[in-house]
């Protein structure tokens, strides 16, 4: 497989690098463009399977795909997490498995927030599923998006599940839409069969909100709630 092959995939195919996701609106006013510089490996390891068989242009395309994809979704949980509008459920005495009566109290919760899309971990999204109001989506329908995916909709909130995400990271990321500026792709060669995939990206998201899912009083999230509420507190009283 060599340079000229690998440039061939990438540009060919370089509008499709972006996953499409429903909540995903392309903005082309958004101008505040950063440069991304993703280095990407494609070593002779990764080249050949265990049959000795080169891997197919597909795959390559695919690993490309996904370089690019972890980042930007990366990017956008990272801006999501800095809201400053949050709740949480307190389920401490669940032993980390939510019943039949709190996976509809955290349904509950998700609609009464009113966003038409969130983000969760695949534990959580399981949960939303158990909730009568839960529309599964067809499982020909549902698209693998490099980490991410859509598993239905609760009610008008369609309900994506992030692999990334720890099993005891419980939250929930509620949104209505991100739009993004995505342009100016390149690739280039590098040194030991490394390469270098540019481009300047921009995205902007509106109103948002974090739940935070309380199971064990020793969890990451247990301790941000206390601290948030105890900063919250010394705010009121000029602290």
């Amino acid at each position: 497989m060599d340079n000229e092959l690998i440039n061939k995939i990438f540009n060919e195919n370089k509008k499709q690098l972006i996953s499409e996701f429903d909540w995903l609106v392309e903005n082309e006013e958004l101008i505040n463009l950063r440069k991304i510089q993703l280095s990407y490996a494609v070593t002779p390891d990764l080249l050949l399977d265990l049959n000795g068989i080169g891997m197919d242009e597909i795959h390559i395309f695919s690993l490309m795909k996904d370089q690019i994809n972890q980042h930007i979704f990366k990017e956008i949980k990272k801006e999501l997490f800095k809201t400053t509008d949050y709740d949480y459920l307190n389920f401490m005495t669940c032993g980390g498995i939510l019943s039949y009566e709190q996976s509809v109290m955290l349904g509950d919760k998700i609609l009464e927030n009113n966003y038409k899309s969130l983000i969760t971990n695949g534990g959580l999204a399981s949960d939303i599923q158990d909730n009568p109001l839960f529309d599964f989506k067809p499982l020909g329908g549902i698209r693998v998006n490099y980490g991410l995916y859509c598993v239905g909709r609760l009610k008008d909130c369609e309900i994506c599940v992030d692999q990334y995400m720890k099993y005891d990271d419980e939250r929930i990321f509620l949104f209505d839409e991100v739009q993004i500026n995505i342009c100016n792709f390149t690739f280039d060669d590098a040194k030991d069969h490394r390469y270098l995939i540019n481009f300047n990206m921009d995205f902007k998201i509106g109103s948002s909100k974090l739940i935070y899912v309380l199971t064990d009083i020793n969890s990451d999230n247990y301790k941000q709630i206390i601290s948030d509420n105890r900063n919250s507190k010394l705010n009121e009283i000029g602290i």
